[in-house]
């Protein structure tokens, strides 16, 4: 991610590094400065969080307010600055991506099981990947698709309003068959999809027929998802 990426940040969430210190920044007034912490990133930035470094043990205080830090940025693009006597909350556009084995402990609305269809060795895996982008690396393949992926990002798009009855009737039917889970994020995220998958064909302006591929692939998703959290064994 970091050959493809402007910026990514790395916290492995193991029980040692969460309860270690702080993720927030927090206001020493003893120096009288700002002690910055791991969150404490520039615009842009993606942050993978790995579930798969947690191992056993118990978190602290530390480790509990590192974890909500997370949620709150997970579920609402925020995080509060701890100035001991008061918390300041500022907007974060910081994207988050959590690796698990099993289902998070952070809770997220957009959940993708990944179905492994070859024989992976796992010890040099990642760095057998690693070293083939870095072959590519200055090559026009490579910066190729770190223009595609900034693409998808900041161009221009449309959503004419000839779709708003359709996008509208999907919104409603589903929110009839899970109230509880179908709601204004989830209507963004399906939105957003739908964009993404426009502009990664080339178009600017969501078709009919990109809109309902882009439904049956965000269903299946979530049908997947719910197979992998039925079959999952339990703690």
């Amino acid at each position: 991610l970091e050959l493809l990426l402007p910026r990514v940040a790395y916290i492995p969430l193991s029980i040692e590094h969460l309860n270690a210190r702080r993720f927030v920044p927090q206001k020493n007034y003893e120096m009288n400065r700002l002690v910055t912490g791991p969150l404490q990133l520039l615009e842009h930035t993606y942050i993978v969080c790995d579930e798969t470094k947690m191992n056993a043990g118990k978190l602290n205080d530390t480790g509990c307010r590192n974890l909500q830090a997370l949620q709150q940025l997970s579920n609402e693009a925020t995080l509060k600055y701890d100035f001991q006597y008061h918390e300041m909350e500022f907007n974060m556009d910081t994207p988050l991506l959590i690796l698990s084995n099993h289902k998070s402990m952070i809770k997220t609305n957009y959940n993708i099981p990944l179905n492994q269809l070859y024989p992976l060795n796992e010890e040099h895996a990642g760095t057998n990947l690693k070293n083939a982008l870095q072959e590519l690396d200055g090559t026009k393949i490579l910066e190729r698709c770190r223009d595609f992926l900034l693409n998808g990002r900041y161009c221009t798009f449309t959503i004419p309003k000839t779709l708003g009855p359709l996008i509208e009737t999907h919104f409603v039917e589903q929110r009839k068959l899970d109230p509880k889970k179908v709601d204004g994020y989830i209507m963004h995220s399906w939105l957003s999809h739908a964009r993404l998958l426009s502009i990664s064909h080339g178009e600017i302006t969501l078709s009919k027929q990109t809109w309902e591929t882009s439904v049956s692939m965000d269903l299946k998703r979530a049908e997947r998802f719910k197979n992998f959290v039925e079959t999952m064994p339990q703690k």
